[in-house]
């Protein structure tokens, strides 16, 4: 019998003595009267053996499960707040502004957290829980969901320089382009020398 052994721990002395009772009287009703009563029936008299049992498994299954997440959590925000404060060059081109959003981000969850757990601490096990491990998860998913994109961010590209303009190179004037007026005018001079010797 869990309740003796397993969920000991998690349900009061009344809530026991009221479940073994009801147990033992859904016993003796499906032997006597409840071969013969409709689905709707067994479905009501399952209810309300729930509606005891089910709160003394879930305080059970919070206790074992809760101290994981809390630890999920506390490793989430350690990882974020060393790479806001630490002197990793991969971080170095992120606003210290932001960088002090992420450290504030996740001291607060761990204060929410510290809070929570001291109230649980406190709290009888046989009462509901103050925190469930499915609040812890969301705070873990909400610190993932505002620091990673901050410290994610990618470092801006470095300016492209400006392509140099090419050097324009003088064209050098090919063999035998000689200007006309010289040829021209030696000519001129051969022709004259020529007349005064006739």
């Amino acid at each position: 019998n869990k309740l003796c052994d397993t969920y000991t721990e998690y349900v009061t002395e009344g809530d026991k003595s009221s479940f073994n009772s009801k147990l033992d009287s859904m016993e003796d009703w499906l032997y006597e009267d409840g071969e013969d009563e409709t689905k709707g029936v067994y479905v009501q008299k399952i209810g309300e053996l729930k509606a005891i049992g089910d709160p003394i498994e879930e305080r059970y299954n919070e206790a074992a499960s809760r101290p994981e997440a809390a630890s999920n959590l506390q490793a989430v925000c350690k990882r974020f707040t060393e790479m806001a404060t630490g002197s990793d060059a991969a971080y170095a081109h992120i606003e210290q502004g932001d960088k002090d959003k992420v450290t504030k981000e996740c001291a607060d969850a761990l204060m929410w957290l510290q809070d929570k757990l001291a109230q649980q601490e406190s709290n009888a096990k046989t009462a509901a829980p103050v925190v469930f491990t499915a609040d812890i998860n969301r705070k873990r998913e909400t610190v993932e969901r505002f620091c990673q994109p901050i410290m994610s961010k990618p470092k801006p590209a470095p300016p492209k320089e400006e392509p140099k303009p090419a050097a324009t190179e003088e064209k050098p004037a090919a063999e035998g382009d000689a200007p006309m007026e010289t040829e021209g005018g030696e000519a001129k001079e051969g022709m004259e020398t020529a007349n005064d010797l006739d």
